[in-house]
C-alpha cells in the first residue's frame, strides 16, 4: 500500500453527500493526481450515487475503509461464521438506513433481510466487490491515511501489520480495530514520533473546527458534521493545506 510522491486530495467522511463531493472533485481536478477517500462514504442521503461517482474516477481514486464500510461489509458477508448475525442484528441497525434507502430499499425491522436485499442490490451494481476490496489504510513516504488514527503507544508498523491480518472476511468479523473505530484515536492530538515520523491524516471524529485547529504534531483531522451544514474539509498533500468546501446555501 505504498505509493510514490503524487499530489493527493484527501477527503474525509462524506456520508453520501454526492453534490458536495462532486463540486469538490471539480474544484481539485487539475491540481491533484489522486483523490484519497478516508472511508465513511456510506450512510448518507445519496450513498449509492456517491459510491458510483468514486468508482467512476477509476485509478484517480483510492478509498480506504471507515467504520461504516467495515460494519456494512461484515453484515453482508456470506460467511457461515455465527458472528455475521451479530453484526446484522446488533451492530448494523442504526448504521445504514440511509444507505438502504439510497439503493431504493425500504429498511424493515428484519436486519437479516435488509442485509440480504442490500447485498443483492450492491452485487448487481458491482458496488459490493468494491466495498469488500477497500484496504484498512494507505501510506506514502510523507503521510499515512487511516480512518480514525493510530494508537499512541506503539509503532505504526505493528498496527498496520495487525490491520493486514484482518483483511480476510472471517478474521475481521471478530474485531473492531481501534485505528478505524476508536473515538479516542480520532482526536486531533500530537502523535509521538515513536509511532511514526510521518503525518497521519484522518477522519472519523466530526468536529466543528476551523482549518488551523485541525492540525497537531503528526496528525491532521478532517471530518466535520456535514449533516449540520458544516463545510467539507480536504487536505492537499503537495501544498500541506486544508481547503474548506462550503455547502450550497452557506
Amino acid at each position: 500500500m505504498n505509493a510514490g510522491e503524487l499530489r493527493y486530495t484527501v477527503v474525509p467522511d462524506s456520508h453520501g453527500q454526492y453534490e458536495l463531493v462532486s463540486r469538490m472533485i471539480e474544484a481539485h481536478w487539475d491540481i491533484t493526481d489522486k483523490f484519497l477517500f478516508l472511508g465513511d462514504v456510506l450512510n448518507g442521503p445519496d450513498s449509492a450515487r456517491l459510491v458510483q461517482l468514486i468508482r467512476q474516477l477509476g485509478d484517480k481514486a483510492i478509498t480506504i475503509v471507515g467504520n461504516h464500510e467495515w460494519v456494512g461489509r461484515n453484515a453482508m458477508t456470506l460467511s457461515m461464521d455465527p458472528m455475521v448475525e451479530i453484526w446484522q442484528t446488533e451492530v448494523w441497525p442504526g448504521y445504514e438506513e440511509d444507505t438502504l434507502q439510497s439503493y431504493g430499499i425500504h429498511p424493515t425491522k428484519n436486519w437479516i433481510r435488509n442485509a440480504r436485499v442490500l447485498r443483492e442490490k450492491m452485487t448487481e451494481t458491482g458496488d459490493l466487490e468494491w466495498l469488500h476490496s477497500l484496504p484498512p489504510y494507505f501510506e506514502t513516504s510523507e503521510f499515512i491515511a487511516v480512518h480514525a488514527g493510530p494508537e499512541l503507544d506503539y509503532p505504526w508498523a505493528d498496527q498496520a501489520a495487525a490491520l493486514d491480518l484482518l483483511l480476510p472476511s472471517d478474521a475481521r468479523l471478530h474485531d473492531e480495530p481501534a485505528p478505524i473505530f476508536s473515538g479516542r484515536n480520532g482526536r486531533i492530538q500530537n502523535v509521538p514520533i515513536l509511532v511514526d515520523s510521518r503525518t497521519f491524516v484522518t477522519g472519523h471524529l466530526h468536529l466543528t473546527l476551523p482549518p488551523e485547529q485541525r492540525i497537531a504534531e503528526r496528525k491532521i483531522g478532517l471530518a466535520s458534521p456535514l449533516d449540520r451544514g458544516a463545510p467539507l474539509y480536504v487536505w492537499q498533500s503537495d501544498q500541506n493545506r486544508i481547503y474548506a468546501h462550503q455547502q450550497r446555501g452557506d
